[in-house]
Parts: C-alpha cells; structure tokens; sequence
C-alpha cells in the first residue's frame, strides 16, 4: 500500500491585506503570499463544505496579476486535491494528491482553526463569521462521526 504524502498547511499573521500560506506535502513546498481579494480562506471553508458534499470546488489565491489554485474534486470515496498555478490563462499543474476526508480535509480545516486563533487588526483581513465557522465544524463532526 502506497503511503500518503501529509499535507501540513499554515496560515500567517495578516497584514495591509496580505498573508502568506505555506503548504508541504512531502517533499513538495509552496509558499504563496496572496492578497484578500477574494478572501481565500473564506473560500476554503465553503470549498471542504462542497468537497464533503461531493462537488468540486477551487480556491484562488491572487498572486496578483497571477493566481494559485487549490482544486478539491471527490471521486469514488476520495478527493482528489491539486495545486495549480494560473497565468495568463495558461495552467500547470503543480502537484496532485488523493486521499481520504482525515488526509485531505482535515489539515486545512485545523489550519482554518489555527488562523482563527491569531490577533490581528480586522483592517488587514477580515474575519469569518462565527455562523460560517459554526455550520463547517458541524458539517466536519457529522463527517467524523460518520466514518468513525
């Protein structure tokens, strides 16, 4: 059995509007310092939303003129989580992982809690709203509890 690549992902303190993410899967790392606009980590919680609800979504983060992608597809009890970056319309794909809900999802949903815990003036990024965050641990420990 092929072992899965850990996906550890981290979320900075904001800052006039920008943050950086470092993602490392195995040996592969990124470090993406993107802007606000659209709020990714805001379009991440929707994203694990539709992921867990078996729809494929992708989160762009504004590199400003270019983006990174964070694609989830499910598939056949999997998702299916890629990375692409987007130039000039022109995507390459830069990694590509499959893995279980606990393998995939989690990691970024910790990372979402983890920023959630850092201070930080609302002028330089804003925050997800508690109603928002609420409906995603509900959905997260309906998933775990189903699978357990």
């Amino acid at each position: 059995m092929i072992k899965m690549e850990k996906i550890k992902i981290d979320f900075g303190r904001p800052e006039d509007g920008w943050v950086i993410i470092n993602i490392k899967i195995g040996n592969f790392e990124l470090e993406i310092d993107t802007s606000d606009v659209p709020n990714p980590i805001q379009q991440l919680c929707r994203s694990i939303n539709f992921s867990l609800n078996n729809m494929e979504f992708q989160i762009l983060f504004s590199l400003e003129p270019n983006f990174n992608v964070f694609r989830f597809s499910p598939k056949n009890g999997l998702i299916i989580f890629q990375i692409l970056f987007l130039e000039k319309n022109q995507k390459t794909l830069m990694k590509e992982i499959k893995g279980s809900f606990e393998e995939i999802v989690l990691p970024f949903y910790r990372a979402i809690k983890r920023f959630l815990t850092l201070e930080y003036d609302e002028k330089h990024w804003g925050r997800i709203s508690d109603f928002e965050m609420g409906e995603l641990d509900n959905l997260i420990n309906k998933y775990k509890t189903s699978y357990e």
